[in-house]
């Protein structure tokens, strides 16, 4: 299984690292070359990145309210079992592998007052097509993205991605983007809370396709709950799939 979060603002350079074998990892030789050349496109324009004090594992150095309440220590468990594989997209770099080594930075996918938006500058050197390559070179029976909401504008190069896979033919599996329903007030806090126990839920066991079988079936059915809120599949490909 591979599964995509999403980088967060909140970083901590010293954080202690999750013990992750190297072994396992996203990126073959030349998805890693692909992506080292699609950075070193956008770095190339100091407009897009503030490059800040420190150097950590991309799992341990973003601290975001969803990173905080994910179980990192299982997911790394169920990293070096071989039983699944984490992809971070990030605003600084594209895309990382879970246990990358990676600069603290500022940047953001969308719009602030602060930065410059870095999601046009990735689409236009290729991220959406990585993220196809890495999908086919792994081919997953599931591709889980906990991404949120499509203005944070991480969604788009999933779906961009699912949709080159289509039409290559070459790729076989299912990919579901996991989104919030909200029952009253809305809140980062409550999205970050929602996809971090849909995240827990699932590696809340020695994962196996009838877990995320289950899972999945428990989300379609509208009986995957937190608090006041829901989870839903925003996205699915491919979109005629039944399980």
């Amino acid at each position: 299984m591979l599964i995509f979060f999403k980088c967060s603002g909140s970083k901590n350079h010293a954080a202690r690292q999750f013990d992750i074998d190297a072994r396992w990892s996203i990126w073959t030789n030349e998805t890693h070359a692909s992506i080292q050349k699609c950075r070193d496109n956008v770095w190339s324009n100091p407009n897009h990145i503030a490059w800040r004090e420190g150097f950590n594992q991309a799992f341990a150095i973003y601290n975001g309210l969803f990173y905080q309440n994910i179980n990192r220590l299982e997911i790394a468990a169920s990293i070096n079992r071989g039983q699944v594989l984490v992809g971070i997209l990030s605003a600084g770099y594209g895309l990382v592998d879970a246990n990358e080594k990676i600069m603290n930075y500022d940047a953001t996918m969308a719009r602030t007052n602060k930065t410059t938006p870095n999601a046009p500058f990735w689409h236009q050197h290729g991220l959406s097509t990585i993220v196809a390559n890495v999908i086919a070179s792994i081919r997953p029976q599931y591709v889980l993205c906990f991404l949120g909401r499509e203005k944070r504008k991480y969604s788009p190069f999933i779906i961009a991605a699912a949709e080159q896979l289509a039409r290559q033919g070459s790729f076989d599996g299912i990919i579901i983007n996991y989104d919030v329903i909200y029952r009253g007030r809305y809140g980062q806090a409550d999205e970050s809370a929602v996809l971090a126990a849909a995240v827990n839920y699932l590696f809340s066991e020695n994962i196996t396709h009838v877990q995320v079988d289950n899972f999945i079936r428990q989300v379609r059915a509208g009986d995957f709950h937190f608090e006041a809120h829901s989870l839903r599949e925003a996205h699915i490909y491919p979109p005629n799939e039944v399980l």
